[in-house]
């Protein structure tokens, strides 16, 4: 059992044909405000290995793991004890002063943003951790894994090479987003998020936030919004319709689809270049 569709694909890519996976949290649903139900309560429990990312995202683990009584069951926590990722750029490519702690100014992400696979190297980590994981509960395979795990992370590389190499080339380096989901991911390449709510609990920004990011929109020039899968992207699209810019999509955990996490990173990557540029 995984969490979340992205690391349901790390267990399928390291696990290959000797692992049966299934989602808790399924396609189209917020992991935020997710509610068990019964049936996933007896699939926990003939399950050998439960994937949480950890970080504070699945809130509601501890309750669902003290309602599983299986002593054969081994939960790992991908995204806890990574190695730390580069600090937060100041802002670059001519933009204002303004842009690096506008009336936009997301939540502080250091720390607080458990999202860390939308970091490829980050995640490139959390394959690793895994294929030593499924090693260790499959020794007779345990070279099967480890090699499962090489091949996906060489693939996690290209993808990082892919991203460098883009947003390299833009001419903006913030960008606007409902929900502070991109920290790490912004960190990773130089970028900077500016979200419209603050923090991971919040969903729905008052009144007088929808101004402040009007505000800060016009005065940066920016073109585009973020709204996001599974979240409702009505706030974003007031704040379209107000400052005359589009709303695109960004699509932190994919599974909607069955892309897969290299489908849904190519995907938000090329949403970011076009909006950046």
């Amino acid at each position: 059992m995984a969490s979340i569709p992205p690391l349901a694909d790390f267990v399928r890519q390291v696990g290959g044909e000797r692992v049966r996976v299934r989602v808790l949290v399924p396609p189209g649903q917020d992991p935020h405000t997710f509610t068990l139900k019964p049936s996933q309560l007896v699939a926990l429990s003939r399950a050998r290995l439960l994937v949480l990312n950890g970080l504070g995202l699945e809130f509601w683990s501890e309750r669902l793991l003290s309602a599983v009584e299986s002593p054969r069951l081994r939960v790992v926590r991908l995204g806890e004890g990574l190695d730390p990722g580069p600090e937060e750029p100041e802002a670059t490519g001519g933009e204002p002063a303004a842009a690096r702690r506008s009336e936009a100014d997301p939540m502080d992400a250091h720390g607080a943003d458990p999202h860390v696979w939308l970091d490829p190297l980050r995640a490139a980590q959390m394959v690793e951790r895994l294929g030593e994981v499924l090693a260790s509960l499959d020794p007779a395979h345990a070279g099967d894994y480890r090699a499962n795990a090489a091949r996906f992370r060489a693939e996690l590389a290209t993808l990082d090479g892919e991203y460098r190499n883009a947003l390299s080339r833009v001419s903006r380096r913030t960008f606007f987003v409902l929900h502070p989901g991109y920290g790490h991911l912004a960190r990773r390449y130089g970028l900077r998020q500016e979200a419209v709510v603050k923090g991971l609990g919040e969903f729905e920004p008052s009144p007088a936030r929808v101004a402040a990011v009007i505000r800060a929109v016009r005065r940066l020039g920016v073109r585009v919004i973020f709204a996001e899968r599974p979240l409702s992207a009505a706030a974003a699209r007031t704040i379209a319709e107000e400052a005359g810019i589009r709303v695109a999509t960004l699509d932190p955990l994919g599974g909607a689809d069955n892309r897969g996490y290299l489908a849904t990173m190519r995907g938000n990557l090329a949403a970011l270049t076009s909006a950046l540029r």
